[in-house]
């Protein structure tokens, strides 16, 4: 049986592995590194394509970040044309960003990537694996929100 902190190192060699495998750039996924897109542009996108609008107080709220550094990446996804910012009538104060067509084009574009690399490597565990591999991702997820 595995100890604890023997599963720690394990792990934690092996986690590096694992995040470059879902990094792999495929041609599918050139176009969004083509455009300089980082890792937290795509996650704002991401979280853009949710619903019609956010505020920037929202996306900072879910990126655990100041509106400093939010402001920075719209700024940045603005001039590239994926989102619009704009103020609200009721309250100039408020800041509203949404996506614009290509936004959404280039999302729907690498979800679709994503998708068929994560069904890909899917494809070549068990179902008993995939359950047991979910089974304990849920579990460790669970913990981790007990502990916060």
């Amino acid at each position: 049986m595995i100890s604890n902190i023997e599963f720690y190192e394990k792990t934690n060699e092996l986690f590096p592995r694992f995040v470059r495998t879902f990094k792999t750039v495929n041609a599918n996924e050139m176009l969004y590194i083509k455009n300089d897109l980082t890792i937290v542009q795509k996650i704002v996108l991401k979280i853009l394509i949710k619903k019609p609008h956010y505020k920037m107080t929202e996306l900072a709220s879910l990126l655990n970040v100041t509106i400093g550094n939010v402001t920075g990446i719209i700024d940045k996804l603005v001039k590239k044309k994926y989102v619009k910012r704009y103020r609200s009538k009721q309250d100039r104060r408020v800041v509203f960003v949404e996506l614009v067509a290509a936004g959404k084009k280039i999302v729907n574009f690498f979800e679709e990537a994503e998708k068929k690399h994560i069904l890909n490597i899917l494809s070549r565990i068990t179902d008993q694996e995939k359950e047991q591999l979910f089974s304990i991702m849920m579990k460790i997820v669970t913990q981790m929100e007990h502990v916060q």
